[in-house]
């Protein structure tokens, strides 16, 4: 059973943010209780482990360094206040993974959002996300290319490439976290309570790909939809946007012109270089 989280607001124990973290770190590395046990060799039993996880007991100092060492976390983990909750988070995962992989991946965002904003306030550079308005997105393709034409413009990039998705991102507030994952995960979008945003991508993404799935993230925070618009058709039309976001078709025509019967792959591989977008997209 999942412990109550310590609200940040009101004044708890020690053992309450101690049993919360303890876990928070099993989720974020994947185990249950009996993975755990036995990773500690049984130093103490699974039982144990889930009364320290209630807030029903506190480890000893030692017992709390063989537990971090096993899940691989600096023990200093263990009482850093909570910072930020996560609201609006999609996985976007196949039903039968959404279980396991859904709350490995979200302690994992909450672990380096924590980090993030403690770095922040420490450094005084804490910034509020600027909110873009948007009309609404129908169930066409022109209007996501338009939105993402809109926000081009906005962002002054021209027809011209994006060196660095992740820092264009982080410059407009936007936070962007690579994290492990299973292949099953790819990406996924969120805000924290304080209402900035947040795109997590799977690292082990090939480059390309990764500035592929942050951007289609972007389009899934930004563009708003009309209600009741079926989740496949969302899909596309944020894929729509993330593509217009690398190449313009204005920068697409101007390689390929108006009417190619053929493209040979060194053109195509040429295109993927300068402006890093996967070359199946180039060819839909």
């Amino acid at each position: 059973m999942k412990p109550s989280e310590p609200d940040n607001n009101e004044s708890k124990s020690v053992q309450s943010l101690c049993g919360y973290r303890i876990f928070a770190a099993r989720t974020m590395r994947g185990y249950c209780l009996s993975e755990l046990a036995r990773k500690i060799e049984h130093v103490v039993c699974r039982q144990t482990l889930n009364k320290y996880e209630q807030g029903i007991l506190h480890p000893t100092a030692e017992t709390l360094q063989v537990i971090a060492d096993a899940l691989e976390m600096d023990i200093h983990y263990f009482m850093r206040p909570l910072h930020p909750k996560i609201e609006h988070v999609q996985m976007r995962l196949p039903i039968s993974k959404k279980g396991v992989i859904q709350h490995s991946c979200e302690e994992q965002i909450r672990d380096y959002c924590e980090r993030y904003l403690e770095i922040e306030e420490l450094l005084g550079l804490a910034t509020d996300f600027e909110p873009i308005e948007m009309d609404v997105v129908k169930n066409l393709r022109i209007d996501a290319v338009d939105r993402a034409r809109q926000l081009r413009e906005r962002w002054q990039l021209g027809d011209f490439g994006i060196s660095s998705v992740m820092n264009l991102l982080e410059s407009h507030h936007i936070k962007t976290i690579a994290i492990e994952a299973p292949d099953t995960f790819r990406a996924t979008a969120g805000f924290l309570a304080d209402k900035r945003p947040f795109i997590v991508v799977n690292q082990s993404l090939p480059t390309e790909h990764k500035r592929l799935a942050a951007l289609q993230e972007l389009g899934h925070i930004l563009l708003p939809t009309q209600p009741g618009l079926p989740e496949n058709i969302k899909e596309h039309l944020c894929f729509t946007f993330a593509t217009e976001m690398l190449i313009t078709w204005n920068a697409l025509r101007y390689y390929l012109g108006f009417c190619r019967k053929e493209i040979s792959i060194a053109e195509l591989r040429y295109i993927q270089a300068v402006y890093g977008i996967p070359i199946d997209c180039l060819m839909l």
